[in-house]
């Protein structure tokens, strides 16, 4: 479930993020941020397990959206936790979400 928010009379859409990713096992696994441009989603950033930044601490992000993003009434954001299910230790965070854009 996703619930969208207009970005319209606005350009220059940055989402700021907090992502933690940790105690992932297994090659494939990944957190990621994907948007909505009113048809279809794309990925604004994804950490894999192999990342750096996969290793259980709080990284901020500043993710520049694509120009689709400006000016769209159905702006949206997903998150989501690949993982395999083996070890439930496994585990993603989001935290201080904040869309902004130039008016």
């Amino acid at each position: 479930m996703y619930r969208t928010i207009s970005t319209s009379g606005y350009s220059n859409i940055t989402v700021i993020v907090k992502m933690r990713l940790a105690t992932t096992t297994e090659t494939g696994e990944y957190l990621q941020c994907v948007w909505y441009n009113g048809s279809t989603w794309a990925v604004l950033k994804q950490i894999n397990k192999s990342d750096p930044d996969a290793d259980g601490q709080w990284h901020t992000y500043n993710l520049s959206a694509p120009s689709g993003a400006n000016n769209n009434p159905s702006f949206a954001l997903k998150f989501s936790v690949y993982a395999d299910n083996v070890n439930y230790d496994e585990d993603g965070w989001v935290d201080d979400l904040t869309v902004q854009g130039t008016q």
